[in-house]
């Protein structure tokens, strides 16, 4: 992991917050991380690998599948 991990707010938080079961809402985690101060750096790491599950960066898996998506057209367009 990074540096920024430490202050990551769901290093002292519930970890189940972020990995809520299949049908569970998401939004608690989400809003603790709206408040993080690594939200950026954790996001972009999150972006980056598909693998991860659970919220990272306030994204869950589906809204990070959206965002690279999102980036691939972006950068086709660019090219």
């Amino acid at each position: 992991m990074n540096n920024w991990t430490l202050d990551a707010l769901c290093a002292q938080t519930d970890p189940e917050l972020f990995f809520p079961a299949k049908g569970e809402n998401p939004n608690l985690g989400k809003s603790i991380c709206a408040t993080c101060p690594v939200i950026e750096p954790c996001r972009a790491y999150a972006i980056a690998d598909p693998s991860l599950t659970g919220t990272w960066g306030g994204l869950t898996r589906q809204d990070r599948k959206y965002a690279r998506r999102a980036l691939v057209n972006t950068e086709r367009q660019a090219a």
